[in-house]
């Protein structure tokens, strides 16, 4: 019994100390990366930029006149002397006094009639936005060969991995109906 426990011992030692082992219970290892080639793919970038420009634009004030005293006594008058010639007695001061407020109205309004326009033409800042398109190359990920005991392998990853990748490392018996 003795032996056994001691042949048993030593098999064990030799197992563990084996490398295909050493990192058995976690199934990882370490590969040393031989190569890593980007995957470059071109692809149209379209960017926004806003372009403004100073745009000319009539512009149009209107200035109300002012009330011409001048036009106003001439109309009272000429309404008066037109109101005068209506009515007799009491009723022709009443027509006289209503010609003249009638004839003041209407120069006063004939007055404002004459108004002021001013056109000019100023700038305004317009703005709009367009597109700048252009070609740009990007890295889609990385063609990698690595070399695990001895064997060439190759994967695609989404980075560079730099000079060794970690492998998973699976042992498992062999089928014998396949080794016929």
């Amino acid at each position: 019994m003795n032996k056994l426990t001691v042949s048993g011992a030593a098999l064990g030692s030799l197992l563990l100390a084996s490398p295909v082992f050493a990192h058995h219970d976690r199934g990882y290892d370490y590969a040393r990366v031989v190569s890593a080639e980007p995957i470059v793919r071109q692809v149209r970038v379209s960017e926004p930029r806003d372009e403004c420009f100073e745009e000319p634009v009539r512009e149009r004030t209107a200035y109300r006149g002012h009330p011409n005293p001048g036009a106003m006594l001439i109309g009272g008058i000429i309404g008066g002397v037109i109101g005068h010639q209506f009515g007799g007695g009491h009723g022709r001061d009443v027509a006289t006094a209503a010609g003249a407020v009638i004839g003041a109205h209407a120069g006063a309004t004939h007055g404002r009639h004459y108004d002021e326009v001013d056109d000019r033409t100023v700038y305004r800042t317009r703005c709009r936005t367009t597109y700048r398109t252009h070609r740009q190359a990007r890295v889609e990920g990385y063609d990698v060969t690595y070399r695990y005991h001895g064997r060439l392998y190759h994967t695609r990853m989404p980075y560079d991995p730099g000079e060794r990748i970690k492998v998973r490392v699976d042992v498992a018996p062999v089928d014998y109906d396949d080794l016929d």
